[in-house]
């Protein structure tokens, strides 16, 4: 409910730790249950969970039951978050008034360091044409959550769930801790 909601915010606003990862996942308002952008669009969608971590804890609001308020503003301008593929979760904050704080981008950093350990001046000495051997087109794609734990930890992780019904008034426990554990992996990276 919204008070308890209130009083976590309050409290991770308190928390020793300055470091969060966060992850959303969105529900296409009923107006655009068809289109073919709602859930990625925050004009055509909502925030339907939050999840943060704390490194310890994950904590899952379900927005379609509790409202932005200011502790969570207030909690979003005195920690450092960091999302996966940060720039979406970033659109909707700014669009729903949460924050318009960037924030950290875990998939920039998963392209950085491997850019950095496979140097594109290399690349383009050893394959001067457009032919690339088998498994170098991964050298510029693969960076979505799955793929960099995938490569860091040895985790296959089951991404079933982010194309799943977010509209749902009632979310199955699987899918609930689907959007916690993507929290986690985020802080992890």
């Amino acid at each position: 409910d919204q008070h308890a909601a209130d009083l976590l915010w309050k409290r991770l606003s308190i928390n020793e730790t300055q470091f969060f990862g966060v992850d959303i996942e969105t529900a296409k308002k009923a107006e655009y249950l068809t289109h073919p952008k709602a859930g990625l669009d925050p004009y055509l969608s909502q925030i339907r969970l939050l999840q943060i971590y704390d490194g310890e804890t994950v904590y899952v609001f379900d927005m379609f039951d509790i409202e932005i308020t200011d502790n969570l503003r207030k909690l979003f301008y005195l920690k450092q978050f960091v999302a996966h593929n940060a720039i979406f979760e970033m659109k909707f904050f700014k669009h729903f008034g949460v924050s318009e704080k960037p924030i950290g981008c875990s998939r920039l950093l998963a392209i950085l360091v491997d850019r950095a350990e496979r140097s594109p001046f290399e690349k383009e000495e050893l394959y001067e044409d457009d032919d690339e051997p088998d498994g170098m087109s991964q050298y510029r794609t693969g960076y979505d959550l799955a793929s960099v734990t995938g490569r860091l930890y040895g985790v296959k992780t089951d991404k079933y769930y982010q194309t799943a019904n977010w509209n749902l008034h009632d979310l199955p426990t699987e899918q609930v801790l689907y959007a916690a554990l993507d929290a986690v992996l985020t802080y992890d990276i």
